[in-house]
Parts: structure tokens; sequence; C-alpha cells
């Protein structure tokens, strides 16, 4: 599955994981812009899916 399936901005969760806390924004990654959103594991852990995007 690519990220951005995950990322579309109707999902508000993705599957096996908390509602998305925040997302999808646009960020700047080490090498280039990225796509992220922030969700909670089961354990209450704070996570950030992203992926790479075009400038």
């Amino acid at each position: 599955m690519r990220m951005m399936d995950c990322m579309d901005p109707g999902p508000r969760s993705v599957r096996g994981c908390r509602p998305i806390i925040e997302g999808p924004v646009r960020r700047t990654g080490a090498i280039g812009p990225i796509l992220s959103v922030y969700l909670r594991d089961p354990d209450g852990n704070l996570i950030e899916v992203s992926e790479q995007i075009s400038a």
C-alpha cells in the first residue's frame, strides 16, 4: 500500500490504529518535502507516517 492511499484527506484513521491526530500536513524532511500524518498506536505512542513528495 502506498502511503498516499492512507493520507487521502477522506479517511480519518488507518487500519489497526487510532484516529489520525493531525494530517495530512506538508513538512520538510531530511532530503526534501514530505507529507505526514500523526496517529497513536494501541499503547498510546505517537507515530508519524510520512511519504516523500515532489517539490
